[in-house]
Parts: structure tokens; C-alpha cells; sequence
């Protein structure tokens, strides 16, 4: 059909953040596991049954509705631009904000993080209004510490590892988000001002807090297992305070919170996992 591929050169030539919009929501919602009714819709609004150009273009437009696509804003962004805007839209944030991620990193990892921490602390979002999600590291747990510590909620969650999308979704519509590999830090993200894609996204954020676990509850039950390792027995006091510390890279001061009074009987010390 040479029309429909002209049409679509013509397209991109001219209208290329149209065609960003929808990549970027049907990548999420693949991702999301709406894969069959993507596709579905696809297929149906493109059908090469379809030979009237006009039909074709009237269709792509009722493809875009149907989504419920409007962006006002549809930004490519690099790594450093990426997390500038998490900074940004957090700072400017008034009603609420998630941030789902498997790389906490903090300053120490990289210095543009000081800024998105230190917009959480001084935002005028309420705390219980701001939500991270992370990863459950059984090692330098300050990662999960630095953002519990900015009075924001925080949940760690096992499956998040092998998730190759990571966001953040202030007052339900300003979404800074990045795709890629598990295994690599984003290099490539996405600001999308959306309230459809907003809400897609807060849906699934909300379903996988449901299924995690709280931060308190997580590092509190890390202690414990660590305590209970046969050759930390002899230890007391400050000196078990140190080893702790340094053993799960988390502040004296928090280990000192969330230590239990009564130490726990010795074990194997095998490594908590979440189930």
C-alpha cells in the first residue's frame, strides 16, 4: 500500500513527537502486561484490509483518543537531563509522588541524586503522599535509608530487580521515566506530561506496594539475620553496633533504632530473601 507508507514518512517527517507519544505508551503498556490488547488495537486501526487513505488517517486519529493520548509535553531527555527533571518535578510536586526504581543510588554513586533527596526533604507534599520503591539490597542498605530518612514512605520489593522500567510520577501527571536493561543504570528517559499515562502508572506502582514490604520491617528482620551468624557470637555492645554497620552498609544510628532488645538465638545467618 504505497499511500499508507508515504503517509507514514510523511508522518514522522512532520509530526515526530505524534509518533514518540505512542511508542512511549505502548512500550508501557507492554510492559504492564497489556501486550495482547496493544497489539489488538494495533491491528485493528491499521488493518491491511483498510485501503482508503483518508480512512487510514481518520482511524489513526480515533487511535490516539481511544488511548486517551494527550501530552502536553513529550521530552527526550539523557542522563543527566533525566535526573535533573526527577529533582524538578519532585521540588515542584503539591499533592503527591511516586518513584519506583532498582537503582538507589546515592550522592556518594552519583552527585545528582543530592538534589532529587534534598526536594523530597523541603517538598510541601505531604510525606505520607510520597512513596519509593526499591529494591531488597541485603547490602549497603543507606540506599533504602537515604530515602526513608527524607520522611518519604518506603518499600522494598524482590521482584523489582528484574524490571527493566523505572519512574517517577509526581501529582499524577508529570512522568519521568527511563527503559533499559536491569543491569545498567538508564541512559535514556522520557518526560511525559500526561494524566492517561500518569494514571497507568500509579495503577501498577499501587498493586506492586500492596505485595511489598515495609522498609522498617525489612531492615529490622536483616539485622536479626545478621546477628544471628555463628562467628559475630562474642560480639557486644558498640562492637556489634560496627559489625552490623558495616556489614549491611547502614548508619550506626539506624542499625541502634531498629536493633532488637533481646538478641536473637544463633543460626546459620542465612541471607533474608523476600517471598
Amino acid at each position: 500500500m504505497p499511500g499508507l507508507f508515504s503517509w507514514m514518512l510523511e508522518l514522522i517527517w512532520t509530526n515526530p513527537r505524534t509518533v514518540l507519544e505512542i511508542i512511549v505508551v505502548v512500550i508501557v503498556l507492554v510492559h504492564m502486561g497489556h501486550t495482547g490488547k496493544s497489539i489488538h488495537i494495533l491491528q485493528h486501526e491499521f488493518s491491511s484490509s483498510r485501503t482508503s487513505l483518508g480512512e487510514l488517517q481518520r482511524e489513526f486519529s480515533a487511535l490516539r483518543d481511544t488511548l486517551g493520548i494527550v501530552f502536553e509535553k513529550v521530552n527526550e531527555l539523557n542522563r543527566a537531563e533525566l535526573l535533573q527533571l526527577l529533582s524538578m518535578t519532585a521540588k515542584d510536586a503539591e499533592q503527591s509522588i511516586i518513584h519506583y526504581s532498582f537503582t538507589f543510588n546515592l550522592p556518594s554513586d552519583e552527585p545528582e541524586m543530592e538534589p532529587l533527596l534534598n526536594a523530597i526533604t523541603t517538598t510541601s507534599v505531604p510525606k505520607e503522599k510520597i512513596r519509593f520503591l526499591g529494591p531488597d539490597y541485603t547490602e549497603n542498605l543507606n540506599r533504602l535509608y537515604s530515602r526513608k530518612r527524607t520522611g518519604a514512605q518506603v518499600r522494598v520489593s524482590h521482584t523489582i530487580r528484574i524490571s527493566d522500567l523505572r519512574f517517577q510520577v509526581a501529582d499524577g501527571k508529570r512522568v519521568v521515566q527511563t527503559i533499559g536493561s536491569a543491569s545498567e543504570r538508564g541512559r535514556l528517559g522520557f518526560l511525559v506530561e500526561s494524566i492517561f499515562l500518569g494514571r497507568i502508572l500509579t495503577k501498577w506502582f499501587d498493586d506492586e506496594w500492596e505485595k511489598s514490604r515495609e522498609y522498617d520491617d525489612y531492615v529490622r528482620q536483616m539485622i536479626v539475620t545478621t546477628m544471628t551468624a555463628p562467628e559475630i557470637a562474642s560480639l557486644k555492645g558498640d562492637q556489634l553496633i560496627q559489625y552490623i554497620s558495616s556489614r549491611l552498609g547502614l548508619e550506626e544510628s539506624e542499625v541502634r533504632r531498629l536493633m532488637p532488645e533481646t538478641p536473637p538465638a544463633p543460626s546459620q545467618g542465612n541471607i533474608l530473601r523476600l517471598h
